[in-house]
């Protein structure tokens, strides 16, 4: 109860200071991604929009690797064996992460993702709380946090994960639990450095999924970052699994960002 309430006080505080200037707090951020996954020999471009608060500066007392992010929106293709294979598209209401002393809270709402490897994983309404600790000092920057998660999701493997598991090739909706360890550091004035390690069952259904994300950052300047990153993915659907694994670079534009 401590953790849903503490989730709340802090979904409340950044609401708060959002509606008091929206566009002073949440500048644009343009996004431009691409990745290369060897299952199917499958890669995929996108390029998005979306509303970033710089939480770090309206609280305080939060970690640096807090977010809230608003109204994303991207598009893009998927690309299999060099022809086009299907539109990549995400929308997101709400995604945002607090961390605050050694209590951490997570919050989604409405994201629709046929933006990658499978082939949709919309997560409707979740929650997710752990805790976490953070190290802070004049030459680093590092957090580790513990989240177990809960939400409403629709999950489709698709066919390139689901080649002879029918279960997998139909959209499936249930209780998303997992549990995600997540890792962040800052190792140079301008490198910044986390790894992503969950676990993912969709109750009712039979579907479960592992993942791992690595990724390494430069920030150039305060308004243009750039990202590589590498993954894998390990499906199980029924008594069947496969797994996909690749990289992805990523550059992200904040214009209007501002320090307050």
């Amino acid at each position: 109860m401590k953790r849903l309430l503490f989730i709340a006080l802090l979904f409340g505080i950044s609401l708060e200071s959002m509606a008091q200037s929206p566009l002073a707090f949440a500048p644009w951020q343009i996004e431009a991604s691409t990745y290369s996954a060897e299952s199917g020999d499958v890669s995929g471009v996108l390029i998005g929009l979306k509303r970033v608060v710089p939480v770090a500066s309206l609280l305080p007392q939060t970690t640096s690797y807090s977010k809230i992010e608003l109204l994303g929106v991207q598009l893009g293709a998927q690309l299999l064996e060099q022809s086009y294979e299907r539109l990549h598209f995400r929308a997101t209401a709400i995604d945002m992460l607090i961390q605050r002393g050694l209590m951490t809270g997570a919050f989604k709402l409405l994201d629709y993702d046929r933006s990658g490897i499978q082939e949709v994983d919309a997560n409707w309404i979740g929650l997710a709380t752990g805790p976490g600790i953070h190290g802070q000092g004049s030459a680093y920057d590092a957090a580790l946090r513990l989240l177990a998660s809960a939400s409403l999701s629709t999950w489709k493997f698709g066919s390139l994960i689901s080649t002879a598991s029918p279960l997998g090739l139909q959209n499936q909706t249930g209780a998303d639990l997992g549990l995600e360890l997540i890792g962040s550091a800052k190792i140079a004035e301008k490198v910044i450095a986390s790894i992503a390690v969950g676990s993912h069952r969709l109750t009712g259904s039979e579907l479960n999924r592992r993942n791992v994300l690595m990724q390494m950052g430069y920030v150039i300047n305060p308004k243009w970052t750039f990202v590589l990153q590498g993954f894998k993915y390990e499906f199980e659907s029924e008594d069947r699994s496969t797994d996909s694994k690749g990289i992805g670079i990523q550059l992200s534009y904040t214009p209007g960002a501002v320090s307050l």
